[in-house]
């Protein structure tokens, strides 16, 4: 029995590249609703196409009003001259880093024993010339004294007075000694420490220098930013604001209509079947009176 003739199944390869053709031709309509001028006090953009219909290729061109244009030109201009000058100090960084602090011309701070010496000599003489007179003084008194007792040199009571007498010099002169002594070592470390102060200034001015032929080119990349206007707030394809049209669903369409004219085949042969059926049936029919 026959029926409808079924379409021929769609070939994915042209089908494909009519997606392809419809998509091109989509993003070619996008990229034409979207290529307009913007234009604002600052200046303003410009797009052409320097291709073709089928191969096209967009050109943006900006432009700034006189004013900004003029400001952009200084700005450049001092630009590459603070670049100039920026690049004309790396041989001065170059060299103060390869040479080093040189740490021998530093203050080299030693715990000096003449120092700590002289100072003791100094405070222990300073103390004696007071000492020596009182004790001169207080012996030829205690001798008078001892004299006038009646006690008489050689005896031991005058022993045992000169005895006492000299322990008291001896501790006078021993307490002196040591308060020397002890000034001795803090003068000591007053001069280390003094001369620890000066050497730590000597290296930070020493490193205060090295760096600030480093720092001279940190300075001059940071002046005169270069800034162009925000084009980008004017709207348009240069700025936010941007119309789309979809891409259309060739592949789609094709498979739809491939299979709505199955659809439709399988309809027609089904029409078909049911007329031949019920022809036969009744043949039949006719055929059976007849004889009967």
């Amino acid at each position: 029995m026959g029926g409808g003739s079924a379409p021929k199944q769609p070939d994915p390869y042209a089908t494909a590249a009519a997606q392809g053709q419809w998509n091109q031709k989509t993003a070619l309509y996008n990229k034409q609703l979207n290529a307009d001028n913007v234009s604002g006090p600052l200046g303003g953009i410009t797009q052409r196409n320097i291709g073709t219909a089928a191969n096209p290729q967009w050109q943006i061109n900006q432009t700034l009003n006189p004013q900004i244009q003029r400001q952009l030109d200084t700005t450049l201009a001092n630009n590459n001259a603070l670049t100039d000058i920026a690049a004309s100090r790396t041989g001065a960084v170059k060299d103060a880093f390869s040479k080093g602090l040189g740490w021998d011309s530093f203050e080299n701070p030693q715990a000096s024993e003449a120092s700590r010496q002289q100072t003791i000599d100094a405070l222990y003489g300073q103390a004696k010339s007071r000492l020596d007179p009182q004790f001169a003084q207080d012996q030829n008194a205690l001798e008078t004294k001892l004299a006038n007792q009646g006690i008489m040199q050689g005896s031991d009571a005058y022993k045992t007075a000169l005895d006492n007498f000299g322990r008291t010099r001896n501790d006078a002169y021993s307490t002196a000694l040591n308060n020397a002594i002890q000034a001795g070592g803090q003068e000591q470390s007053r001069l280390f420490d003094l001369g620890m102060s000066k050497r730590n200034s000597q290296i930070q001015d020493a490193l205060t220098e090295r760096n600030m032929a480093a720092g001279d080119i940190q300075l001059l990349q940071s002046l005169a930013p270069l800034q162009l206007p925000d084009f980008a707030a004017m709207g348009g394809s240069a700025g936010n604001s941007q119309s789309q049209m979809g891409n259309v669903d060739i592949a789609g369409q094709i498979q739809q209509n491939y299979e709505a004219g199955v659809a439709k085949a399988n309809a027609q042969t089904a029409t078909r079947n049911q007329a031949l059926s019920t022809g036969a049936a009744t043949a039949a029919t006719i055929g059976a009176a007849v004889i009967l």
